[in-house]
């Protein structure tokens, strides 16, 4: 427990388990659920998949299984072993260090050499449209930017994508190490020559968990190059490119799952949900467990997902940027933690959740898009999509709708109108905040809102040039009296 408790101080530990943990950052639920209905997760898919098919020949295998499928005890060298060694001396690939092995002397089975042609990094980047990483790091930002109004599958996303392919060579650089051997099978590897075999093969799985890195990099400062990139520039790009043919395997795997479950998502949710808010008299939780017991196709898709799901508990100590004395005694939900191999499984496990707090989402008037509602009478979302960006559904319908009744209230119209007026000119008065300008017009505002209301009301009788009067003059008396406070309040501070 010293020893936990001596880590959780080291900055560099923290950093680098923390994500792990759980994500810092604080996500509105729903977030998942609704990126996994409104996302056009098939179209990523078959341009991640149409990318596979183009960069074919940027795959470099690496046999995992090398000391499972292989008799390395009773291992004879084929006699082409040592010139294709001394070949291998002459070979510059992304990292000199790590060079990789011809196939023959590398890999029990032969495997095909890249049908990519040799060529640095400097030469990719120059033709972009020939570099696979270039190419998955600008989908993967497409996918990004598309998931601007979903925060919570943008973090996981951007997650995954920049520590799968890194983990799946580690992961490769367990099976493989010697360490697995005992010392004597190191020294019978040592003499009978397979341990040359299986070196090459770490280092090749060691050269391709590097590049893995930096193309995981590359992903998020696209399209400047990483740093790493700029270093090796006039290298081989084979390992890069095989590295990123592994991301985009792995990313193009997620988002098919997204897109094939998509469809049984949105009927569940309908189901559930939806139907919950049309009629409040029964729960969602209710409605989906009806859904689990009549074998509802996409209730059952959807526990299969819920069921791959492990959880996991912390230990009894706070973590960091938390205050010990917060929680003496956490309760176990604060303390537990769901790991996932897939994206998909996340997605149901937050509709559980949002199951189980008897959430219910209607449709966006606007954008026809699902939102929870926090009221009886919520008719709008938050997504700024829809709108260009510019600004949420909600605040568009209220901009609609204060410009429609001005249109038709002529009254408001010239209140709003005056209102600018008198507010810039206070702008332009020297030495008044923008704290006191805005308390004269907070009060200017609550004084004449009985006279907007009065000459609103009068139709077509409405007096334009009296009512522009009537504010002028209120204004003014609203102006003289805060002056008049204001003086007395810096007399009183002088006389003290």
């Amino acid at each position: 427990m010293k020893q936990i408790q001596q880590n959780m101080k080291d900055p560099e530990y923290v950093e680098h388990n923390q994500s792990r943990i759980w994500i810092e950052e604080s996500c509105a639920l729903g977030d998942l659920v609704f990126a996994g209905l409104d996302m056009p997760w098939q179209e990523f898919y078959q341009k991640a998949q149409s990318l596979l098919q183009q960069f074919s020949g940027c795959a470099i295998s690496v046999n995992a299984e090398l000391l499972e499928q292989t008799d390395w005890r009773n291992y004879q060298p084929p006699a082409s072993a040592e010139p294709a060694a001394a070949e291998t001396k002459k070979r510059r690939s992304f990292f000199s260090r790590f060079s990789k092995a011809p196939e023959e002397a590398r890999a029990v089975e032969p495997q095909p050499e890249p049908k990519q042609p040799g060529r640095s990094i400097r030469q990719a980047l120059e033709h972009p449209e020939q570099a696979l990483y270039y190419q998955l790091a600008r989908l993967y930002q497409e996918i990004q930017t598309a998931l601007g109004d979903y925060p919570a599958m943008h973090i996981l996303l951007e997650r995954y994508c920049t520590q799968a392919a890194s983990d799946v060579y580690h992961q490769m650089l367990k099976r493989l190490g010697f360490h697995n051997l005992t010392p004597e099978e190191q020294g019978l590897v040592a003499e009978n020559g397979f341990g040359r075999i299986l070196q090459q093969e770490i280092q090749l799985c060691y050269a391709l968990e590097q590049s893995s890195e930096c193309v995981e990099r590359y992903l998020t400062c696209w399209p400047q190059p990483d740093a790493t990139m700029v270093n090796y520039a006039d290298m081989d790009d084979r390992e890069l490119s095989a590295a990123a043919y592994t991301s985009l395997t792995l990313l193009a795997g997620q988002l098919k799952q997204l897109a094939s479950f998509q469809p049984s998502l949105a009927s569940l949710v309908e189901y559930t949900l939806a139907a919950a808010d049309s009629d409040p008299e029964k729960p969602a939780d209710y409605r989906y467990g009806d859904a689990l017991i009549t074998n509802h196709r996409a209730a059952v898709e959807g526990n299969r997902l819920y069921e791959k799901l492990h959880m996991r508990m912390l230990g009894r100590l706070s973590m960091p940027k938390e205050d010990p004395k917060a929680r003496k005694h956490p309760d176990i939900a604060s303390r537990s933690y769901l790991v996932a191999d897939c994206l998909t499984s996340v997605v149901m496990a937050e509709f559980v959740q949002m199951c189980a707090q008897h959430q219910t989402v209607r449709p966006c008037q606007r954008c026809g898009k699902l939102f929870v509602p926090f009221s009886g009478t919520a008719k709008y979302c938050s997504r700024t999509a829809p709108n260009q960006g510019k600004c949420t559904c909600k605040k568009a319908a209220s901009d609609e709708a204060a410009e429609q009744s001005q249109r038709e209230n002529p009254a408001l119209k010239l209140y709003t109108k005056i209102g600018n007026r008198l507010n810039t000119g206070l702008s332009r008065v020297e030495g008044l905040t923008a704290e006191r300008r805005s308390k004269v017009m907070k009060c200017w505002r609550a004084e004449v809102k009985p006279l907007v209301q009065q000459f609103s009301a009068e139709g077509e009788d409405f007096d334009a040039a009296a009512f522009e009067q009537l504010l002028t003059d209120h204004f003014d008396d609203v102006w003289n009296r805060k002056k008049t406070e204001w003086a007395k309040k810096k007399r009183g501070k002088q006389t003290d």
